[in-house]
């Protein structure tokens, strides 16, 4: 598993988490963070020149959160 794959799978958990939480308490506001982090991180390794492997670079749906 490539480290875009897990980050993709990290992802895929949190995002699966977030809309079995009541709205507006600390518990969805850690998740969405989490999501925050995981895909700021993701975007970094993707995008970040001179490293990884080209190979490894293909579209995927992240999904979206609604927050309000």
């Amino acid at each position: 598993m490539t480290q875009i794959e897990l980050y993709e799978k990290r992802l895929d958990a949190v995002t699966r988490i977030i809309p079995t939480l009541e709205e507006g308490t600390w518990a969805q506001r850690y998740w969405i963070g989490v999501y925050a982090s995981l895909l700021n991180t993701l975007n970094r390794i993707i995008h970040h020149k001179g490293k990884g492997d080209a190979n490894n670079f293909y579209s995927y749906n992240l999904g979206s959160i609604r927050v309000q």
